[in-house]
This record gives structure tokens, sequence and C-alpha cells, in this order.
């Protein structure tokens, strides 16, 4: 869980990639296919919500206001 406090190098690839196949999903001609870039915010999001989440059930209220100062 700490580990979601400092990016490292594969957290870059897994955004690069995130954001490449969001950019592919928007020059398709049919403009309905909003799955990719749906992936792409799921895979930006979750972990911090999930940090948050595990935090709270398990009243490590520490670990929640790390999480929450880092994304200020």
């Amino acid at each position: 869980m700490l580990a979601r406090t400092s990016p490292s190098f594969y957290d870059v690839l897994i955004a690069f990639f995130g954001g490449l196949a969001g950019i592919i999903g928007q020059t398709k001609i049919d403009k309905t296919n909003t799955v990719i870039p749906g992936v792409a915010i799921a895979t930006a999001l979750m972990p911090p919500l999930c940090t948050c989440g595990y935090s709270i059930a398990n009243g490590r209220l520490d670990m929640l206001l790390e999480r929450v100062i880092s994304l200020s």
C-alpha cells in the first residue's frame, strides 16, 4: 500500500500505455467507444481509492492521511 505513495518506472509505463490506449480509442471512426478511456481512468484512480478504503477499514488513519496529503 505504501508503494503507491512513491511511483516507480513501472507506474510511468502503465500510465503511458493507458494513455496510448485512450488515444487509439479516440482516433477510431466509431466515437461510441468509451471502454478504453474508462480503463485508463480506472488504472489511475483505483489504486489510490483502494488504499484509502483499506486504510479506513483497518483504522489506519496514518496511512489515510499520508494518502490524502500526497493527493493535494
